[in-house]
């Protein structure tokens, strides 16, 4: 009698032991598991996060991805073909227009009017100039007009190719009578970038053409008003008054 109980005993010992043993197992198995579909799930979600950045790079054109740039990246276009004046620099141009300029004996102002052949003479020369404070170096720039907005459309040089630049700006200007370009849309090769990523653009530009202005009627009047309509940008200036 005492030996059958000594025998229960053993096997029951023995069967806690094996479900213990297995219930270990159970639960090394379960956190292996785990592991790997954490494994597989960060590898998931690094493989589609390069795959994001890649095919941004691949629309910007800005570097080449193999597969994904031809699929992905198409240059942009600009509104229209402008071209430049030939034999003209920017104090030509604006020299040129102050002499023509449109008074208004009732409100007290001058008006020139500045063509998108002459906004484009002004903007390559400027470039030349300030370019270099862009993070793309740009060249063969023009402007379009539109009634809204004023169009940039350049290219840059990456790595021996061509990417294309696009940037949508609106003038005004501010209150002590300084050229104000605020950025509505930006597009890199066929990438769209936050307008706010164009105000380092919009600044270069503001500057100089305004700089253009200031240079060469600067001395004459304060500008107070710019008007588009298309194909033309209309600056409008109170005549500084003498001082006494």
């Amino acid at each position: 009698m005492i030996k059958s109980e000594n025998d229960d005993q053993i096997s029951r010992q023995a069967l806690k032991q094996e479900i213990m043993t297995e219930i270990k197992q159970d639960a090394r198995r379960r956190k292996f598991i785990n592991c790997l579909s954490c494994l597989l799930l960060e590898a998931l979600v690094i493989f589609g996060l390069a795959v994001f950045v890649a095919s941004l790079l691949a629309r910007s054109g800005l570097v080449q991805v193999p597969f994904l740039t031809p699929w992905l990246y198409r240059p942009a276009q600009p509104e229209r073909q402008v071209v430049p004046l030939a034999g003209y620099d920017a104090a030509d141009i604006l020299i040129s227009e102050a002499s023509k300029a449109k008074v208004d004996r009732l409100l007290g102002t001058f008006s020139i009017r500045l063509t998108e052949s002459e906004l484009t003479t002004i903007v390559k020369e400027g470039l030349d100039k300030f370019g270099g404070s862009l993070p793309l170096p740009l060249s063969s720039a023009q402007i379009a007009i539109e009634t809204d907005v004023v169009e940039l459309f350049a290219v840059s040089i990456q790595n021996g190719r061509e990417v294309t630049v696009v940037a949508k700006v609106v003038p005004s200007v501010t209150e002590d009578g300084k050229l104000k370009l605020t950025p509505k849309e930006l597009k890199i090769g066929s990438l769209s970038v936050p307008a706010s990523a164009n105000a380092m653009l919009a600044a270069v530009l503001a500057k100089v053409i305004g700089d253009a202005l200031n240079s060469n009627i600067g001395g004459i009047g304060r500008l107070v008003d710019i008007s588009l309509a298309k194909g033309v940008m209309t600056v409008q200036f109170v005549p500084d008054t003498p001082s006494r």
